[in-house]
């Protein structure tokens, strides 16, 4: 039932703009996603964060662009979702992190169950792994034909 706790927590969205609190340590981002999450997964956001080589002891706001999205990517991941919803997540990463985190997604996806819907101009790295594709231009079904 839409907007029930079960449902919310089933739900986990990230967006280009990225809404992490830069002012805060990695460490106290992670400890305030634990609090407002009922399906919380320190030990994958600590494993992921570790083998990123995000350090905990920084502040957001001073991690690169692609760590601040891998991080965000991983708070998005660590609530452990049924479906995730991606608005443009690779917009800030260089390519090879772009590989990781479809593979990461792939995995989740395989192992998991986990359903994504991911907006993206780069429609190129989509069309290899996606189950179902849909191109808009100006609010209208461009591909597949109707």
């Amino acid at each position: 039932m839409p907007g029930t706790p079960l449902a919310r927590d089933g739900v986990s969205y990230l967006d280009q703009n990225l809404a992490i609190y830069r002012s805060l340590h990695v460490r106290d981002v992670l400890a305030a996603a634990a609090a407002l999450n009922n399906q919380w997964d320190k030990q994958l956001a600590l494993t992921r964060l570790a083998e990123l080589g995000i350090p905990l002891r920084k502040r957001a706001g001073q991690l690169s662009g692609g760590q601040q999205a891998q991080l965000a990517l991983t708070l998005a991941l660590a609530r452990r979702p049924r479906l995730l919803l991606l608005d443009e997540p690779l917009a800030s990463l260089d390519p090879l992190a772009r590989q990781e985190v479809m593979g990461l997604l792939m995995t989740a996806v395989a192992e998991e169950g986990l359903s994504v819907v991911f907006s993206s101009h780069a429609v190129a790295e989509l069309e290899r792994v996606a189950g179902y594709l849909i191109v808009l231009s100006a609010g209208r079904f461009r591909y597949p034909p109707r």
